[in-house]
């Protein structure tokens, strides 16, 4: 029998695994997170099994608090896991402008022509503009051409919350990087000057 599962994701929360009920249409996991390949595992694996249960693990959290819902959670991947891990081969989710975001080794990791760039996928994909490319981290700002790095910023974390992803717009010669819309842009960069300018208001 096939299972189809139902991911539900939410971005701002405590703990990362609330629960797993099955519906007419199928099974939803609900998630406020990114789970790893062994902790999916774990779920599907869990239940194919004949005898499996409805899982809620975060639905009183107001109530017992957080850490007890985060040894719930850990109980249960501990108790169901999986230690017979299907082989996998890495490959490319997404590809533009020479850059290609891949899945390897349960990780996310950018790629420009096929070489490696060391920035952490957590904020918005990058963009083009002419031969330069942004990386953008929830940290930080890069600006890479032919390999290297040639600009950076550092993100004030002050006015935004910065698990949440940027507006961005490219222009031919700047990249509008904006939070709420395209009017309030909060940094520019300009290609002529490789520069980036901070909206002060």
């Amino acid at each position: 029998m096939i299972q189809r599962f139902y991911i539900k994701r939410w971005s701002n929360a405590c703990y990362f695994f609330k629960g797993i009920v099955k519906y007419a249409s199928g099974l939803k996991p609900t998630f406020t997170g990114y789970p790893s390949l062994q902790e999916l595992i774990t779920i599907v694996n869990y239940f194919a099994k004949a005898d499996w249960k409805p899982v809620l693990l975060g639905d009183d959290f107001y109530t017992v608090g957080g850490e007890v819902i985060r040894r719930r959670i850990n109980n249960f991947f501990r108790q169901n896991a999986v230690t017979e891990i299907f082989p996998y081969q890495p490959f490319s989710i997404w590809e533009k402008d020479r850059i290609s975001l891949q899945y390897s080794g349960d990780s996310l990791r950018y790629f420009i022509n096929d070489s490696l760039v060391p920035f952490r996928v957590n904020s918005n994909l990058p963009v083009t503009i002419r031969d330069r490319h942004l990386f953008f981290q929830q940290d930080s700002i890069f600006v890479i051409q032919d390999m290297q790095t040639i600009k950076s910023i550092a993100i004030d974390k002050s006015w935004k919350d910065t698990s949440e992803d940027f507006d961005i717009y490219v222009f031919p010669k700047w990249v509008n990087i904006c939070w709420g819309g395209k009017d309030n842009w909060v940094y520019s960069y300009s290609y002529d000057k490789n520069r980036f300018y901070k909206n002060r208001k």
